[in-house]
């Protein structure tokens, strides 16, 4: 009784739910009454028979679970299904539920047929694919016409997985249709999808959108039918093909990284039925296979073939061979055209490589164009390949040059057949000799490589040819997602070259070396790029026709520069005359997407010639110099020549030439040269021994000498003295001059006496200097070469000038001494040995000039300064300041005489600016004075000397 009784109250809440949809005075009929004979047409609406509401309750709860597994499925893709979209395809649902079970289907209405409702109209699709299943639910008779409410259900295929019904019902609804009183639903009328619609398609999944609204009649991109003379005549759908990420996955086409999501590709197509759609789709995003990442997939062209009556015609011939010889992949008819086969196919498409393939213009993905690919339920099927001979892609192999002809892959339902790809490789040394290499890809997606056997090779960066041994080898290997190459070469190679690198042959090439061999060269990405075990040589070898005797080869690294260095003596008198050098061509490397390691130049060092003949010996340097910080780029070089026969001569000579860039560009120069001569008279006993000249161009004295050392072949150095003159584009012409003078014999008197003259650019005076030195009784015996002497007096015309607020004391005088007046600080000398420069400064109004003197006779009487210094005069004339200092308060003129009673006499004077403090007296005389004696001078007196003229004498 009590389940009865609920079963009641059930049906009243139903009866009375239903109420406002169906909007009609539902007479308490029975199911099996006569129907009137003719409409009650302009006094109001149908009757429904009493047992629809209780098939649309039944309905209901018979296809809850149903229902609850459709809306999470729709949730899942995105589908929309509002609460107004459920309940119409409820009351759809239970409409043709009580249809079906009452056959309640006409082949045609009339308008009898509309008396008791509901009524259904049943017509096959005039494409052959299913049924036409109308329904209508009310009806409002109007004096001339009746407006219906009717509902449309069309059945599609769909191969649900996790359901047991392989087919859906797709509802569609519309308001107010007209039938006319005439008789016949009254033209076309649309009626729209009841919400979104999902179809599963195995990997694939499809989404119709629904949603038109029934009563404003808006069809912008939805799905809704087209009825006309009760007869289904197309369709206009909308909706998305997804695609599940068990088979795609989304992924950024520059970096190739996983994104989340689905991939998703959308279409709108007019189309005679749910069995027979061909449309063009527009895919969302690049994608990856799932379980190969690493190949992307950007597409173009792509169309959806679901259609069991026609392909696509450009899909006919590019199945994969054999494809549907699989069971799995048969179609129902077994059809040659495989008319069945329902799927997407690409046209035209873009594979993004791995990012091992490394475009050499940017850092994106290498994408290659590609035809035909099929996207079906068991997933992703193609052939891919790439032919380009003559146009390949250029990539690089962290750093190599590597192209890129052939390509090749293939995918059946998404499992990686295999694939295969090649292409040249270029040593960065040998960018002219590239390498074939090979490679395939495996099932599992990893790769072998293997490059063609490499013989010769034009190593363009040292103007080499290289003959290669068997045992070289070229590797490349995939390490964390970059092609890694590394060679490791052995053989010989010959250079041919000129010092500019521009022969255009061997042939013309001034220097040629072809017998070097070399073991272990080793190539690689990064630093170091380059490697050697060992160079060596083989064979005889002529420069210029002369024999050359190759002493060592070696690879030289300096920052980005590699070069190959031949050290070399050329015989150019057989037992007496030869010349050594250093013969290095140069390469750069440049880093960057592509290493290039490009010629940069051919470096020849030091020229050093050498030898000895019966009358005469000759020695000298030449080296070329570039982007020098002080002297720009140039050569500069000395020779020394000795001739003994018939009269002993020795002449030496230096000279630099160059050019200076900057703010202005400029040349300059610098001559000199001396030579010992044969005493030649000049007044009474004194004669001239020596000669020597010199002038320059923009350039400017120094402090500095550079001494550049011969290199000769028994063991024997002959040192050059090169003076360090600066480029200074103020300067104009200078020159100097000096003799060298003897009185009777070198052991009596000796001395050399020089000056120098330096101009500005505009013609003016600069300044003038004059210096000498001498020797008496028993000569020098230092034995300065005149050489070295004249070179060095011009460092006086650049000392640091006096400034008015210095004081100097007296060990800062005795550096200047030394520094800038090239007084000795411990010389060996003549038993008499004095110098004495002078200089006026015509610039800046300033005359200074210094003198010292030495004294060593057997012992006896000697200076007692250092070296046997007997003082040091040191003068100093400007417009703002003066001083005349004979001897220091440190290091006085200093005098000793001892024959075996020892006396010493020390004595200075100083006048002038910077005079430093007086000493006081010695305790003995400080005693008798007593305590009125000041210990220090008062700040007015310590002025004076700073500051005011003064005179300072005192016996030491």
């Amino acid at each position: 009784m009590a389940t009865s009784l609920r079963r009641l109250l059930g049906v009243l809440c139903l009866w009375a739910t239903l109420l406002p949809v169906t909007r009609a005075a539902i007479a308490p009929v029975d199911d099996g009454l006569p129907m009137p004979a003719k409409p009650a047409w302009g006094v109001g609406q149908s009757t429904l028979a009493p047992a629809l509401v209780i098939t649309m309750a039944e309905t209901k709860a018979r296809l809850a679970v149903r229902t609850a597994y459709l809306q999470t499925e729709a949730q899942q893709y995105g589908a929309i299904v509002g609460a107004a979209a459920q309940a119409e395809r409820d009351t759809a649902a239970g409409l043709f539920s009580f249809l079906d079970s009452r056959g309640g289907f006409v082949d045609s209405l009339r308008g009898s047929d509309l008396t008791v409702l509901p009524v259904g109209i049943r017509k096959t699709i005039a494409s052959g694919n299913g049924t036409l299943d109308i329904g209508i639910l009310k009806v409002r008779f109007l004096a001339d016409r009746a407006l219906l409410t009717v509902y449309v259900r069309l059945k599609i295929p769909s191969p649900d997985p996790n359901s047991s019904i392989k087919e859906r019902e797709l509802f569609f609804g519309a308001d107010d249709v007209v039938f006319s009183r005439a008789g016949g639903l009254a033209g076309d009328f649309k009626l729209v999808l009841l919400g979104d619609f999902i179809q599963p398609l195995g990997n694939m999944t499809l989404r119709f959108k629904g949603g038109l609204n029934r009563y404003t009649g808006a069809t912008d991109d939805l799905t809704y039918a087209n009825v006309s003379c009760q007869e289904l005549t197309g369709l206009r759908v909308s909706g998305d093909v997804l695609f599940s990420r068990s088979m795609l996955i989304p992924i950024n086409p520059q970096t190739g990284d996983e994104l989340p999501g689905q991939i998703n590709a959308s279409f709108s197509i007019d189309a005679p039925d749910f069995n027979d759609m061909l449309a063009s789709l527009s895919f969302s995003q690049p994608f990856a296979i799932a379980k190969y990442p690493k190949f992307g997939f950007s597409l173009t062209g792509a169309f959806l073939d679901l259609s069991d009556k026609r392909n696509w015609p450009q899909i006919e011939n590019n199945f994969p061979p054999g494809y549907f010889d699989n069971p799995q992949n048969q179609l129902a008819d077994d059809s040659p055209s495989h008319i069945n086969w329902r799927g997407v196919y690409v046209q035209e498409f873009s594979l993004i490589l791995p990012k091992e393939f490394k475009p050499a213009d940017s850092s994106g993905r290498l994408a290659i164009t590609a035809n035909n690919l099929l996207i079906d339920r068991q997933g992703v099927s193609g052939q891919i390949g790439m032919h380009r001979p003559t146009n390949p892609y250029a990539m690089t192999a962290s750093g190599w040059a590597m192209s890129l002809s052939d390509f090749e892959l293939s995918f059946e339902k998404s499992r990686l057949i295999g694939g295969a790809f090649g292409g040249f490789l270029k040593l960065p040394i040998a960018p002219d000799s590239p390498i074939r290499y090979d490679g395939y890809i495996d099932d599992t997606d990893s790769y072998g490589l293997r490059l063609a056997n490499v013989s010769t090779l034009a190593i363009s960066m040292w103007r080499a040819q290289a003959d290669l041994l068997p045992n070289s080898s070229v590797e490349l290997k995939v390490v964390n997602g970059e092609f890694k190459p590394r060679a490791i070469l052995h053989g010989k190679l010959g250079v041919y070259t000129n010092l500019s690198g521009d022969q255009k042959s061997q042939s013309d090439a001034s220097f040629k070396f072809e017998g070097i061999n070399f073991s272990g060269l080793v190539l690689q990405t990064e630093r170091p790029y380059i490697q050697a075990t060992s160079f060596g040589y083989e064979g005889d070898v002529k420069l210029a026709g002369f024999p050359v005797t190759i002493h060592g080869i070696n690879a030289l690294f300096q920052g980005d520069s590699v070069g190959l260095g031949i050290n070399m003596e050329i015989n150019l008198m057989e037992g007496s005359f030869g010349a050594q050098t250093a013969f290095t061509v140069l390469g750069q490397i440049e880093t960057g997407a592509i290493h290039r390691w490009s010629f940069k130049r051919v470096k020849l060092s030091e020229v050093c010639v050498g030898g000895t003949a019966s009358t005469f010996s000759l020695y000298g340097c030449v080296e070329i110099f570039e982007n020098d910080a002080i002297y720009g780029t140039g050569f500069r070089g000395g020779i020394s020549f000795g001739m003994a026969k018939p009269t002993k001569i020795q002449i030496d000579a230096v000279a630099t030439f160059g050019s200076k860039s900057g703010s202005e560009d400029f040349r300059y120069w610098y001559v000199s040269g001396g030579a010992s001569v044969p005493n030649i008279p000049l007044a009474g006993p004194l004669q001239i021994n020596y000669v020597y000249a010199g002038a320059y161009h923009r350039m400017r004295p120094s402090s500095h000498t550079r001494q550049l050392t011969v290199r000769s072949f028994k063991g024997l150095s002959i040192p050059i003295v090169l003076p360090t003159y600066e480029p200074d584009n103020t300067m104009g012409f200078g020159f100097k001059g000096g003799i060298g003078v003897v009185a009777v014999s070198n052991d009596l008197f000796e001395g050399s006496a020089g000056f120098e003259m330096l101009f500005n650019r505009n013609g003016g005076l600069n300044s003038v200097g004059l210096y000498g030195d001498c020797a008496l009784t028993a000569g020098r015996t230092d034995k300065t070469d005149n050489a070295s002497f004249f070179a060095t007096k011009q460092s006086i015309l650049y000392s640091k000038p006096y400034k008015v607020a210095e004081t100097f004391d007296n060990a800062e005088l005795d550096r200047k001494a030394r520094e800038e007046y090239m007084a000795a600080s411990n010389a060996s000398v003549a038993p008499l040995y004095a110098r004495l420069v002078l200089l006026y400064d015509n610039q800046n109004s300033i005359f200074k000039g210094t003198s010292d003197a030495y004294v060593n006779i057997k012992n006896i009487v000697y200076g007692g300064g250092p070296g046997n210094r007997l003082g040091l005069i040191d003068l100093y004339f400007a417009p703002d300041q003066w001083h005349i200092y004979l001897g220091t308060i440190a290091q006085p003129f200093d005098l000793t005489i001892d024959f075996g009673v020892k006396a010493s006499t020390r004595a200075y004077m100083m006048a002038g600016y910077g005079i430093p403090e007086m000493p006081l007296p010695p305790a003995e005389v400080r005693n008798v004075i007593g305590r009125e004696l000041r210990q220090t001078r008062t700040a007015d007196e310590k002025r004076s000397l700073l500051l005011v003229r003064g005179l300072l004498l005192e016996p030491a």
